[in-house]
C-alpha cells in the first residue's frame, strides 16, 4: 500500500529549492571566509535525505495502542481485527505485557523473539535485588513452568504458522498470555497477517 506518491509538480518543487540553495551557495562561496556555509549544505542534504526517505516504498505506517491495564487494547484490536474473537490475550499485570506488533504479511505467521543472554543476565541479577518485583514474577513464572531458559534464549527466536485465528489465538496465549508457558522469556512477539486492514 503506497500513501504518498510523489507527483511530477513535488519533484519540479524540491528541484526549484534544492536549486536555490545551490545558488545561494555559489553566491556566498567568494565569502566562505568570513561566513560558514556549510549549514546551507546541511540543509540542502537535510532536505534530500527527508524527502527520499518520506517517499520510500516500503515505508511503514506504525500505530502505536498504549495504555493503562485492563483500559480495553486487546479488547480494542480483537475487535477490529478479529471480528470481537478473543485472539489477542490480555496481560493481567504490567509485569506479564509483552510487545505484540501486527503486520501485513503474505503469509499467516507469528515470530518469537526472546530474551538475550545478556537481557536474562540483567533479569536475574534485578530478581535478587529486593526491589525488583517484575524481575522476581518472571522468575516466578520460569520455575513454575519449568523451563530451561537457556534453550530458548539460544535460538532467539521462534516463527509459527497458523491457518485461522483459533490456532493464532491458541499459539499467541503460550507466549503473551497471563498464564503463557512461555511469557516469561518473550521480549516480544510480530503477528504478520495476510489481512489487508
Amino acid at each position: 500500500m503506497i500513501f504518498f506518491q510523489k507527483t511530477q509538480q513535488d519533484e519540479q518543487r524540491f528541484n526549484n529549492f534544492i536549486a536555490r540553495l545551490d545558488k545561494t551557495v555559489d553566491i556566498l562561496t567568494p565569502y566562505n571566509e568570513q561566513i560558514d556555509i556549510s549549514g546551507i549544505q546541511a540543509i540542502k542534504q537535510n532536505f534530500i535525505n527527508k524527502t527520499n526517505d518520506f517517499f520510500r516504498k516500503d515505508r511503514k505506517l506504525n500505530i502505536g495502542v498504549i495504555g493503562q491495564v485492563k483500559a480495553g487494547k486487546s479488547s480494542f484490536l480483537n475487535t477490529l481485527l478479529f471480528d470481537g474473537k478473543k485472539v489477542l490475550p490480555s496481560a493481567a499485570t504490567p509485569k506479564t505485557a509483552t510487545l505484540t506488533k501486527i503486520e501485513y504479511g503474505t503469509d499467516n505467521k507469528i515470530t518469537i523473539e526472546y530474551y538475550t543472554a545478556e537481557e536474562w543476565q540483567v533479569i536475574e541479577k534485578n530478581a535478587e535485588s529486593k526491589t525488583c518485583e517484575s524481575a522476581k514474577e518472571i522468575m516466578k513464572m520460569v520455575a513454575d513452568k519449568g523451563i530451561v531458559p537457556s534453550e530458548y534464549i539460544a535460538r532467539g527466536t521462534d516463527e509459527f504458522v497458523f491457518a485461522s485465528p483459533e490456532e493464532l489465538m491458541e499459539k499467541l496465549n503460550d507466549y503473551v498470555g497471563e498464564n503463557g508457558t512461555y511469557t516469561a522469556l518473550t521480549k516480544n512477539v510480530t503477528i504478520y497477517m495476510a489481512k489487508e486492514e
